[in-house]
């Protein structure tokens, strides 16, 4: 088994506060986010050196999420690098291995087993922090499950990954804090958050008390609309029997 830094340690920065996932979609630069607003900011590999001179996606990099680099750069992007993928760990030198974290192996398998393909860094990345982030807050920005080309490529190759079933994944993900688009605070599972494409593109895991209310609404709403409906049918009954 393949050791390195405490993974307890990214745990203490994420718990309780209000985290960036970057994803590298191109439709992320179509306008700007307070990205660096939040208290953490996480990227995915090859994130932090895509040239953004209208600063749309922020300049902070906290944390860097990779499966795979070439060079010392990526080591030197942020102060905190997890390795991701279960892939090359046992190649990789001591020294390059003492520097990095390490997403287990077992939470691995087990979204390999919920998606039913090899997960994308940015999947593994909602998992990891979903985990660990307690009762913070996890905010998504440039996901668009490659329905824009990936930023630093400028190609659409989703690979060996399922895009509809990652997608699937994000949207009915069931681990608390829970995937809200924006401007929206509710618990539960969200049906249909927006994506890249909709008018929010940003996407926010979050608890709050104000989808009591928005259930609560719904709720009544439907059950008056079966009080009536019951009631026109005892209505029409008693014209029928008379």
């Amino acid at each position: 088994m393949v050791t390195g830094r405490p993974l307890e340690t990214i745990g203490n920065i994420v718990a309780g506060k209000s985290v960036a996932l970057v994803g590298n979609a191109a439709s992320l630069f179509k306008r700007s986010h307070p990205i660096d607003d939040h208290d953490v900011v996480v990227r995915i590999n090859g994130g932090p050196f895509v040239e953004d001179e209208e600063k749309r996606a922020g300049q902070r990099t906290d944390i860097l999420l990779v499966s795979d680099f070439s060079d010392e750069k990526h080591l030197s992007a942020a102060p905190h690098v997890v390795w991701m993928t279960p892939k090359h760990r046992e190649t990789l030198p001591s020294e390059t291995r003492a520097r990095l974290y390490f997403y287990p192996q077992q939470w691995w398998d087990l979204l390999f087993s919920q998606i039913g393909a090899r997960p994308s860094t940015g999947c593994m990345g909602i998992d990891i922090l979903t985990r660990l982030i307690g009762d913070g807050e996890l905010h998504l920005y440039g996901f668009d499950f490659w329905k824009s080309p990936t930023s630093y490529t400028n190609e659409i190759r989703p690979g060996p990954h399922a895009p509809s079933a990652e997608e699937a994944y994000a949207r009915a993900h069931p681990s608390p804090p829970h995937l809200l688009s924006e401007g929206v605070r509710r618990s539960g599972k969200l049906a249909s958050p927006r994506l890249a494409g909709d008018p929010a593109d940003h996407w926010n895991f979050t608890r709050s008390r104000s989808v009591t209310t928005s259930i609560t609404s719904t709720i009544r709403k439907i059950a008056r609309m079966i009080a009536d409906a019951f009631l026109y049918w005892k209505r029409s009954n008693a014209t029928f029997s008379s």
